[in-house]
């Protein structure tokens, strides 16, 4: 039911007696661990290092004839996936979910159809798929762009990468490659393991804020859009700046002597350059890719003005940051991309 539901036709394009005559055509199909499915099923389960195996129990399959979706057959599992991905509801279904998922809600009947045909056309190749999207008109169009929902790991990890935490989290690690702490008890890389605090911090934020990475709520993942968005996830993305600009002390203040996660980017270098409250403004404007209304813009610019009490220092520079990215991120254009 599951298969074809929410990974190939979805609702309604099926009947239950198809769910009845397609499970069994999957019966015998199992997993097991690599030893077990070494010693009970043969050579084909090689005992690769993996929690389970995939294993075929040929005397627990049904092997009479089938029905499914009009054809009929002593099908097997992969017999009923084939059937599956030759409906065309199955080339709709996913071309309508790329396009929600990179584009835009709702779209229309009449341009699914036509990518829905290019698709099916390419035997389901996602590139295909993808490519005829991505340079399609519509996906230019004032409707299409920057009207996706961020994401957790898009609200984080893009904003991140911006202030250049990619770069610095790799040359710390590589630093504790080169020259490992050892914990003599354990036998941890302590050094490693502090160089491993922006990923782990990011990790946390994006799990505060709804996505658990590998650990969807249900077997039919996440929802997209506006379900990101909620009074305690926006809450969650403008305290997002605590992490990213304040300092350990700062942070340990904050939260009553609780460390929260951060990523803790030095914030006066970015702004140096015009330390104005208008240079500042115009700096984490574009350094996050972001275009604001003008009544927006001065908003931010007083709040930094304000942070800043007359003057941008490396003693201040953190607690501006802090402000700037609270108003910035709490914005309803910085939730879109």
């Amino acid at each position: 039911r599951e298969v074809m539901e929410l990974f190939t036709m979805g609702i309604g394009t099926y009947t239950e007696r198809d769910v009845q005559e397609a499970a069994r055509a999957f019966t015998g199909f199992g997993y097991a661990p690599p030893r077990i499915a070494a010693r009970r099923f043969g050579k084909g389960n090689d005992g690769l290092p993996r929690r389970d195996v995939f294993v075929f129990s040929k005397e627990r399959h049904d092997s009479g004839v089938k029905t499914v979706l009009g054809q009929s057959g002593t099908f097997q599992g992969e017999d009923v996936l084939s059937i599956l991905c030759g409906m065309p509801a199955t080339s709709r279904f996913i071309t309508k979910k790329v396009w929600e998922f990179f584009v835009y809600q709702n779209p229309a009947e009449a341009l699914i159809d036509s990518f829905a045909t290019i698709f099916r056309k390419s035997q389901l190749d996602i590139r295909t798929l993808l490519r005829a999207i991505m340079t399609s008109d519509e996906f230019y169009s004032e409707r299409a762009v920057r009207k996706c929902i961020k994401n957790p790991i898009d609200f984080t990890v893009a904003s991140a990468r911006a202030l250049g935490a990619g770069t610095i989290a790799m040359e710390q690690v590589q630093r504790a490659i080169a020259n490992p702490n050892i914990n003599e008890k354990n036998g941890a890389n302590n050094a490693l393991r502090r160089a491993m605090v922006i990923p782990q911090s990011l990790i946390v934020v994006t799990n505060s804020l709804g996505m658990q990475l590998m650990y969807p709520p249900d077997v039919s993942g996440w929802k997209n859009g506006t379900a990101w968005i909620s009074t305690a996830t926006m809450v969650e993305r403008t305290r997002w700046a605590d992490a990213l600009f304040a300092t350990p002390a700062e942070v340990l203040r904050a939260g009553k002597g609780q460390l929260r996660p951060m990523l803790s980017i030095p914030p006066y270098p970015l702004f140096q350059r015009d330390p104005s409250p208008e240079g500042i403004t115009a700096r984490m404007l574009s350094l996050f890719d972001v275009t604001v209304s003008d009544s927006r813009r001065r908003t931010l610019t007083e709040g930094i003005a304000a942070a800043m009490q007359g003057s941008f220092t490396r003693s201040n520079s953190s607690d501006v940051a802090v402000k700037a990215g609270r108003l910035l991120f709490s914005t309803p254009e910085f939730q879109f991309c």
